[in-house]
Protein backbone atom coordinates (compact mmCIF):
# COMPACT_ATOMS: atom_id res chain seq x y z
CA UNK A 1 0.00 0.00 0.00
CA UNK A 2 1.53 3.36 -0.81
CA UNK A 3 2.73 5.65 1.96
CA UNK A 4 0.74 8.43 1.01
CA UNK A 5 -2.60 6.69 1.33
CA UNK A 6 -1.57 5.50 4.55
CA UNK A 7 -0.77 9.76 5.22
CA UNK A 8 -4.63 10.57 4.92
CA UNK A 9 -4.93 8.72 8.13
CA UNK A 10 -5.45 10.37 11.34
CA UNK A 11 -3.34 9.15 14.37
CA UNK A 12 -7.07 7.79 15.92
CA UNK A 13 -8.03 6.25 12.95
CA UNK A 14 -5.11 4.65 12.92
CA UNK A 15 -4.48 3.63 16.19
CA UNK A 16 -8.31 1.86 16.26
CA UNK A 17 -7.15 -0.05 12.68
CA UNK A 18 -4.15 -1.20 14.61
CA UNK A 19 -6.44 -2.40 17.84
CA UNK A 20 -8.75 -3.95 15.77
CA UNK A 21 -6.19 -5.73 13.72
CA UNK A 22 -4.73 -7.27 17.29
CA UNK A 23 -8.36 -8.21 17.58
CA UNK A 24 -9.86 -5.78 20.19
CA UNK A 25 -13.44 -5.46 19.90
CA UNK A 26 -14.86 -2.09 19.52
CA UNK A 27 -16.16 -1.79 23.36
CA UNK A 28 -12.51 -2.83 24.52
CA UNK A 29 -10.60 0.23 21.79
CA UNK A 30 -13.68 2.46 23.17
CA UNK A 31 -12.48 1.60 26.94
CA UNK A 32 -8.92 2.40 26.16
CA UNK A 33 -9.48 5.19 23.66
CA UNK A 34 -11.83 6.78 26.16
CA UNK A 35 -14.53 7.04 23.72
CA UNK A 36 -17.65 5.33 22.80
CA UNK A 37 -17.94 1.91 20.63
CA UNK A 38 -20.07 4.03 18.18
CA UNK A 39 -17.33 6.51 17.85
CA UNK A 40 -15.00 3.46 17.02
CA UNK A 41 -16.94 2.18 14.46
CA UNK A 42 -17.49 5.46 13.09
CA UNK A 43 -13.91 6.21 12.66
CA UNK A 44 -12.92 2.60 11.97
CA UNK A 45 -16.12 2.65 8.99
CA UNK A 46 -13.94 5.95 7.75
CA UNK A 47 -10.60 4.90 7.68
CA UNK A 48 -11.55 1.69 5.94
CA UNK A 49 -13.47 3.63 3.56
CA UNK A 50 -9.81 6.14 2.70
CA UNK A 51 -7.82 2.47 2.43
CA UNK A 52 -10.60 0.56 0.31
CA UNK A 53 -10.52 -2.00 3.14
CA UNK A 54 -13.77 -4.31 3.57
CA UNK A 55 -13.36 -6.54 6.40
CA UNK A 56 -11.04 -7.02 9.03
CA UNK A 57 -8.96 -9.98 7.49
CA UNK A 58 -8.07 -7.23 4.79
CA UNK A 59 -7.39 -4.51 8.22
CA UNK A 60 -5.24 -7.13 9.42
CA UNK A 61 -3.32 -7.12 6.40
CA UNK A 62 -2.72 -4.03 6.24
CA UNK A 63 -1.85 -3.38 9.54
CA UNK A 64 0.66 -6.70 8.91
CA UNK A 65 2.19 -4.35 5.97
CA UNK A 66 2.19 -1.45 7.76
CA UNK A 67 4.46 -3.00 10.39
CA UNK A 68 2.26 -2.31 13.24
CA UNK A 69 2.28 -5.93 14.43
CA UNK A 70 5.36 -6.08 15.68
CA UNK A 71 6.77 -5.16 19.01
CA UNK A 72 4.20 -6.40 22.12
CA UNK A 73 0.78 -7.80 22.47
CA UNK A 74 -1.15 -5.08 23.99
CA UNK A 75 -2.45 -6.51 27.11
CA UNK A 76 -6.35 -6.91 27.19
Amino acid sequence: MDEQVCSTLNEREKDILRLVAFGFTSKEIADRLAATPKTVETQKARACTKLGLASRAQIVQFAILQGWLYGEIPVR
